[in-house]
């Protein structure tokens, strides 16, 4: 019918940031049937506005033995720049204020000197099982009393667990945790000084160890008998068969329409039971980039439908546009050293348009008719938003040399029927306040996307 004809020409796309690795249980305020988890966030919330006494220093928290046997352990694992990092610890924060002037500075924050190495070993996926960090934010099961029964447990999963990672080549290697950590870049994180990325991985594993150990006496001086006990029960409805329950929603009744699904923070693990499940396979082409990043495990990948998508081309279109193209997007940022963007948090590709039957149109010209092409883009973008509008910038660049050529190869100086059009599913991590340089404001962003002739979602000029 003409119904259903003009019901086919709708592209209905969703876009979704699953964050896969995110396995904190006290991440978001919850409801609970249990009392004693509003009572833990009330003594919580009042420790961290008004903490007193109890605001004593690292160095209290981190004994002199626990932090030496740390440095012997940072040494014995070959990590360089290790007294350099000592100093810094002497000097810069030992005597911090656990509450005050550690876990309060907005410094640490953009530095991500603690949660750029908690992102990395919160959850590692160790081939079919998960290696939680022992700390009060991830999943790690075992109670934590104490912080001598803390430091245990920690050292051992940092500097002793070997965990079974996918490299950028596809390749699985065994690693200890420790190794898994990468200098951090003041391209990337501009409030890094020159001293602490020269000792960045080791300072990285002295803070993680001060913040874990902060974390880990705040909870056993606001409620020792009760927040183990609620942290399991949270870990159990929000966290336990992660990636079956997104699935179930990929696959369920309101995304049952959907032609295009973008998804960003994909581990490497989550991407392999999307493969293998039948029901995923049969209803998606899962397109997911060549060398998936399963160290660092957030990658951007995209589902379409079967049923309306090829990802063969056909032979009579561009052919710069087949398959995964991301590596030819990114040599067009203008900046590419000094962007910031990881391997994985960008995935472009090509696919086409599946032609089928209509009352307007013949099996001959079915036969010899051309799908529409597409550029698909799945993109998240870094904390502070300053990656979006230059990658944004280089997908537009490409496309513009695909309409170049196609218009270049038309004799009629028409773009070719085989013109791909650009959709773009992304995580911009933008912000309601602009501070040029620092932080990408939203409002910002949908003006430089006007220029673009990019249109959102919500509409020209609005998000």
């Amino acid at each position: 019918s003409n119904m259903d004809e003009a019901d086919s020409k709708l592209l209905r796309v969703a876009t979704w940031n699953v964050a896969s690795i995110n396995n904190n249980p006290f991440e978001y305020y919850v409801s609970h049937d249990d009392p004693a988890y509003q009572e833990m966030m009330r003594e919580v919330e009042k420790f961290i506005l008004s903490p007193g006494e109890q605001d004593i220093s690292l160095g209290e928290i981190i004994s002199d033995e626990i932090y030496l046997e740390l440095c012997e352990l940072i040494r014995n694992a070959g990590i360089p720049d290790l007294e350099q990092a000592r100093e810094y610890w002497e000097k810069n924060l030992k005597d911090r204020r656990v509450v005050s002037d550690f876990l309060n500075d907005a410094e640490i924050g953009a530095k991500r000197l603690c949660s750029l190495p908690d992102r990395v070993t919160n959850t590692v996926h160790s081939g079919i099982e998960s290696a939680c960090r022992p700390t009060v934010i991830s999943c790690y099961r075992e109670a934590l009393p104490n912080i001598n029964e803390w430091w245990v447990h920690w050292k051992d999963f940092m500097f002793s667990k070997q965990v079974q990672i996918v490299t950028k080549t596809g390749l699985t290697t065994s690693r200890r945790v420790c190794e898994l950590l990468d200098p951090i870049k003041q391209s990337k994180y501009p409030a890094v000084t020159d001293v602490e990325q020269a000792c960045s991985i080791s300072l990285q594993i002295i803070c993680l160890a001060a913040f874990d150990a902060s974390l880990v006496f705040i909870m056993n001086t606001v409620a020792p008998r009760d927040w183990h006990r609620i942290k399991t029960s949270l870990m159990d409805v929000l966290h336990q068969n992660k990636c079956l329950r997104v699935k179930d929603i990929l696959t369920g009744h309101v995304y049952a329409s959907c032609d295009i699904i973008f998804l960003q923070e994909v581990s490497a693990a989550m991407v392999r039971d999307f493969e293998n499940d039948s029901e995923m396979k049969e209803k998606y082409h899962i397109l997911s980039p060549e060398t998936l990043d399963g160290k660092r495990d957030q990658n951007s990948i995209i589902l379409t439908a079967s049923c309306r998508f090829s990802v063969v081309k056909s032979k009579n279109c561009s052919q710069t546009s087949k398959g995964e193209i991301t590596a030819q997007v990114t040599r067009l940022l203008d900046d590419g050293d000094s962007t910031p963007i990881t391997p994985g948090d960008l995935f472009v590709v090509g696919c086409q348009e599946k032609v089928t039957k209509t009352s307007n149109i013949s099996d001959t010209e079915l036969r010899q008719s051309q799908g529409q092409q597409y550029i698909l883009a799945s993109f998240h973008g870094d904390t502070d938003g300053l990656a979006t509008i230059p990658v944004v910038r280089a997908v537009q660049k490409y496309m513009t040399t695909l309409e170049s050529d196609d218009l270049a190869a038309d004799d009629g100086g028409v773009a070719s029927p085989c013109s791909p059009l650009l959709v773009f599913g992304m995580d911009a991590n933008t912000y309601k306040v602009h501070d040029e340089g620092k932080r990408q404001g939203v409002i910002d962003f949908t003006k430089h996307l006007a220029t673009m002739n990019i249109l959102t979602c919500w509409g020209a000029g609005k998000i």
